[in-house]
């Protein structure tokens, strides 16, 4: 999930990496990359004018395909798809015995970048 949004948020910022991104093996050092990708979104769209969220944005998959879509499209995918997988982790930590959870709504989210 973090590669994801790590390649996500560089297309973003006009870099397309030929490569998937590795996180820290370090669980206190993935955590804090974790949380900083998470505060660069909020950070991006504060950032930013209307106008950058429906300018095209042309950057290349891994494999070298162009694509273009829309700064706005490629932040709902991205924070789509995570929320799956966010979902997952939640399944798999609650069947562990992990009870304090914090929440991974959307709503939460746009709550979030409204404070910043």
């Amino acid at each position: 999930m973090w590669g994801a949004e790590e390649i996500w948020y560089k297309r973003l910022c006009g870099e397309s990496l030929v490569y998937f991104p590795e996180p820290s093996n370090d669980f206190l050092e993935f955590t804090k990359q974790f949380s900083a990708r998470s505060q660069s979104y909020i950070d991006l769209v504060n950032s930013k004018d209307e106008k950058y969220f429906f300018q095209p944005c042309s950057y290349k998959a891994i494999v070298g395909t162009s694509f273009t879509n829309m700064p706005w499209q490629i932040i709902m995918h991205c924070m789509n798809h995570s929320t799956y997988h966010r979902g997952q982790i939640v399944t798999i930590l609650r069947e562990v015995g992990v009870t304090t959870i914090p929440s991974t709504d959307m709503i939460v989210y746009f709550r979030e970048t409204q404070k910043a």
